[in-house]
């Protein structure tokens, strides 16, 4: 899957939350944190692999894993164990959304305890990026857009 879909999952997170101090970096960092599941493109492995893409990163221990790196960080942007909980939902959505995606493998969400690949029932994203794009722009666009307040 492309980017787009977890960095509009990103972007929406960070909007829920309004402007608060270091508005910039904790956009940056949200993004990140939604694409660092998929740095396993990187690895030069099979798929199929444990550690290849979809495997280890993008399990739930992982996800358990990169939140807890992102509660080390709360005091620096300011989050509250609230606000740490979403960072970990807005990253599990990262393994959530490629279980929705067609032509894959599966992700291995139960890793290390088992290999096994798992899909959702519906896979309705498409391999195609120009559709993912076109599914999830009005999500980015909007999550982009400035709360103002009344």
């Amino acid at each position: 899957m492309a980017t787009i879909a977890h960095l509009a999952f990103a972007t929406a997170v960070r909007r829920r939350w309004g402007n608060q101090k270091n508005y910039f970096l904790l956009l940056l960092f949200l993004c990140f944190l939604s694409y660092f599941p998929d740095l396993d493109t990187h690895f030069g492995l099979e798929d199929s692999h444990p550690w290849g893409h979809r495997g280890a990163t993008h399990s739930i221990l992982f996800t358990v894993v990169l939140g807890a790196f992102s509660g080390c960080l709360g005091k620096y942007f300011d989050l509250s164990f609230k606000k740490m909980f979403w960072i970990s939902v807005m990253t599990i959505s990262h393994s959530i959304l490629d279980m929705m995606t067609q032509g894959n493998l599966g992700v291995a969400a139960l890793w290390p305890w088992t290999h096994e690949r798992y899909f959702l029932p519906w896979k309705w994203i498409p391999k195609n990026k120009w559709m993912e794009t076109l599914y999830f722009s009005p999500l980015l666009i909007y999550s982009l857009i400035p709360k103002f307040k009344n």
